[in-house]
């Protein structure tokens, strides 16, 4: 079990209406802590300082930035304090110039600083405060004056892994130019030393969604099943997560049902981690990619409309009935061709 050890704040003081100048480096906290709408007072771009969380920009629920970096958060969820399975990780890109992709990632925009909890310093829990920390020393020559870093978080176990939130920070040597707009305050670094990040894991947050189609094609007219599966950061079933569900096709009309292409339209998994929509097909030829979305995580399933395939014949009439040679029978006969599912298909000859 990991321990949090407490640096002190003492190179961090709180001014809350004025800041004296001085030379040495100090860092300003862009992120406005009391609703989505409020913005810094630095300037917009590039970057658009910002910051995602449970309390901020509609981030992800159960994830939380503590003070110092925002204003107190309300929360009543329950901690999760099973850090060797969360492994949460912080990576900071440079974002002066525009936003970062995948940040510390392989296939992503390199990170000028990682943290883990192996790493040095370590990132560690603090069991009584229900927190994670780290300390943040941005005297190092990787850090420049007047640049922009995102701090990306990211935790889960392996397939389950996910970025939970991220908040920018400007590094400045002017104090002044950005306050946290709920409190007045600005958030004051001296030169040499360290900002510490605290943020808060709640259990049952979302840390995968997959989808799956009962079959890949489906005739005009008929349903498919669409199921998704929800698994939390442990990489367990997820009950209660709410999904939703959306449809898009090619082309964009026809080829879903004009009056109710999905239903449901939402809903919460089971204890199983599972919940469904049942598609149905309108009459035009296409393909409809149906996606649900759950706590910032989204996935698809694709489902091909197409032409139904006859693969029964029966009579529709009567099959024994006679007439004199040359004249026609009382009812002509008739057959009906039907699909794998046992539904009439039109346009078969």
């Amino acid at each position: 079990m990991l321990t949090a050890r407490h640096d002190g704040n003492d190179s961090v003081s709180r001014i809350r209406r004025f800041a004296t100048p001085c030379s040495r480096l100090t860092v300003l906290l862009t992120v406005a802590a009391c609703s989505s709408s409020d913005r810094p007072t630095a300037p917009q771009s590039p970057p658009e300082f910002n910051i995602s969380d449970a309390m901020h920009e509609g981030g992800t629920p159960g994830f939380y930035f503590l003070p110092p970096m925002v204003a107190r958060p309300t929360f009543g969820g329950t901690f999760d304090s099973a850090v060797s399975t969360l492994d949460p990780q912080i990576a900071l890109c440079d974002v002066t110039n525009g936003t970062d992709t995948n940040c510390g990632r392989a296939d992503g925009t390199p990170a000028v600083m990682v943290f883990t909890t192996t790493g040095a310093p370590a990132m560690t829990l603090d069991a009584a405060a229900q927190q994670y920390h780290v300390n943040w020393d941005t005297k190092g020559p990787a850090f420049l004056a007047g640049h922009t870093y995102r701090v990306h978080v990211t935790a889960g176990a392996s397939g389950a892994r996910r970025e939970l939130g991220f908040a920018d920070v400007l590094l400045t040597t002017t104090p002044g130019q950005a306050r946290n707009l709920a409190s007045g305050d600005l958030i004051v670094l001296n030169d040499g030393g360290t900002l510490p990040i605290h943020f808060r894991i709640e259990t049952g947050i979302p840390g995968s969604l997959a989808l799956s189609a009962r079959t890949a094609s489906v005739a005009v007219g008929n349903a498919d099943v669409i199921t998704g599966s929800v698994a939390d950061l442990h990489g367990a079933p997820l009950a209660g997560a709410t999904v939703a569900w959306t449809v898009a096709t090619t082309p964009a009309t026809g080829v879903s049902d004009a009056t109710q292409p999905l239903n449901p339209t939402s809903g919460q998994t089971s204890t199983a981690g599972t919940t469904a929509t049942t598609f149905k097909a309108g009459t035009t030829l296409g393909t409809a990619t149906v996606t649900a979305a759950s706590a910032g995580l989204s996935a698809p399933a694709s489902v091909t409309v197409s032409q139904p395939t006859p693969v029964a014949i029966a009579a529709s009439g009567p099959t024994s009935q006679w007439a004199p040679a040359g004249t026609a029978v009382a009812s002509p006969p008739a057959v009906i061709i039907r699909d794998g599912a046992g539904n009439p298909v039109a346009g078969s000859r």
